[in-house]
């Protein structure tokens, strides 16, 4: 996506060039915020188990975890 990305931008698309372009942005943008509402969604998860006297050490060892797994997973999200 990046190459053709690059591609246009320095010289003319075809049309059938910024369609796919088009399309894999429309995709990049549903895998985004998909991810956003995880984050969003553990984000809620990691304050309800660290709050006050009654911290859930283990839930929030695997909050953390899954966290960590949602950004490796989304390294290559964008090539």
């Amino acid at each position: 996506m990046f190459d053709k990305a690059t591609g246009c931008a320095e010289g003319e698309c075809a049309i059938d060039d910024v369609q796919d372009l088009i399309h894999n942005l429309e995709e990049q943008k549903k895998v985004i915020y998909s991810r956003l509402v995880e984050i969003t969604n553990m984000i809620d998860t990691l304050k309800k188990v660290n709050a006050g006297g009654e911290r859930q050490v283990d839930q929030v060892r695997e909050t953390v975890r899954a966290i960590a797994r949602l950004f490796l997973m989304g390294v290559s999200i964008w090539w």
